[in-house]
């Protein structure tokens, strides 16, 4: 159990910057002819029943492709899974994290598992040094259901890097003070929604958040492209309906114009910490002002039960994200490790000191009854 620790390593953050400057970067800016419906996050029956998955793989992939899902993907514990109906399109994934306080993530685009995870306490830095292993073997990592237990504080995002999504939506937990926690700091974090659904035949995780993908094709590169430029919309309603859809997003000089596919109850805009700036009732198009004192917003909008999120236009200098990366610190890594180690010994010794004690003991007890 404690083996794992001392591979992992202390890491420095960068210091991140409010999202600042002239140019804006839009998410949708340059929209695809088609919208994909898609869940990245279901689990089947896998490892022989011992992790949380009612059905196969290809019962589970029947039963989204009922509810008219374009994208489904198996996410399973440590495996990557595919089932024998998926014909056209595999996305390799799998869950990491089988820790105490589910500290999960998605590395989507998978190549191959990381079999590494801290089991019991985590420090920030136990939460970076997996982001930063899996980053390495995957096209997108997405930190799973942060609110869920509690596993990430909203402060962790104003340092972890390594990351382009947040699961915002889920149906174990909704998490948008994380995410918008990582905006505010100046972290360009993208949401995603998904079911994480474990029983396929229960109405209330199944086809309840998903996400919609824009993008020309379904093939692993366009999928993977638009992940990365965030052309994505969270969702959250009931058995994967969409009521309504984006139909374009545009920046208009200090501006911007949301269009949807039908009238809306509502449109709210939402910006630093998480604070609804403006919003408007019944309408399908919706222009707004994005203030000098605003470094990001973001739209949500809603029809009857069914609410739509969409991923932030950004205050940038250039018109491209930025870009951080923490660093190793050495001297405190080398400091931990030895530390670690030392636990270990005198654990060890405490064991066998224990042991001992016990096994005189039994010969007392033995050399009585003889």
């Amino acid at each position: 159990m404690h083996i794992p620790y001392l591979q992992s390593s202390i890491y420095d953050y960068p210091e991140m910057k409010k999202f600042s400057g002239d140019s804006l970067y839009n998410p949708y800016n340059t929209p695809a002819k088609n919208w994909f419906k898609a869940n990245f996050h279901a689990h089947s029956k896998a490892w022989g029943g011992l992790t949380n998955g009612r059905l196969s793989e290809d019962s589970l992939f029947s039963t989204y492709k009922l509810l008219n899902y374009d994208i489904i993907v198996i996410s399973n514990y440590f495996k990557i899974s595919e089932s024998r109906l998926q014909k056209n399109l595999f996305i390799p994934n799998h869950e990491h994290g089988i820790n105490v306080w589910k500290r999960h993530y998605l590395p989507i685009g998978a190549r191959e598992v990381v079999p590494i995870d801290y089991l019991t306490f985590q420090t920030l830095s136990h939460k970076q040094d997996i982001l930063e292993r899996l980053q390495e073997t995957a096209e997108v990592i997405v930190v799973n259901h942060p609110e869920f237990m509690h596993g990430f504080l909203p402060e962790d995002f104003r340092y972890l890097t390594g990351y382009h999504y947040i699961e915002v939506l889920n149906h174990y937990r909704r998490s948008f003070h994380h995410w918008d926690s990582a905006l505010t700091a100046g972290y360009p974090a993208f949401g995603l929604g998904n079911d994480d659904s474990h029983d396929q035949t229960k109405e209330d995780e199944t086809g309840r958040y998903f996400t919609l993908i824009n993008t020309d094709s379904l093939s692993e590169t366009a999928v993977y492209s638009a992940l990365k430029r965030g052309s994505v919309v969270a969702v959250e309603g009931y058995w994967g309906r969409t009521p309504n859809g984006l139909k374009t997003l545009e920046v208009i000089n200090d501006s911007v114009r949301i269009q949807l596919d039908n009238p809306a109850d509502s449109i709210f805009v939402i910006s630093d910490g998480g604070k609804i700036i403006s919003q408007t009732t019944a309408s399908a198009v919706y222009t707004t002002l994005f203030p000098e004192s605003a470094s990001y917003i973001r739209f949500y909008f809603r029809n009857d039960s069914t609410k739509f999120y969409t991923n932030p236009v950004i205050r940038t200098e250039s018109g491209k994200l930025p870009r951080y990366k923490s660093e190793i610190n050495i001297p405190l890594t080398v400091l931990y490790k030895a530390a670690v180690f030392a636990g270990l010994l005198l654990s060890a010794a405490v064991s066998l000191l224990i042991m001992g004690v016990k096994t005189e003991k039994l010969r007392k007890v033995l050399k009585r009854a003889g």
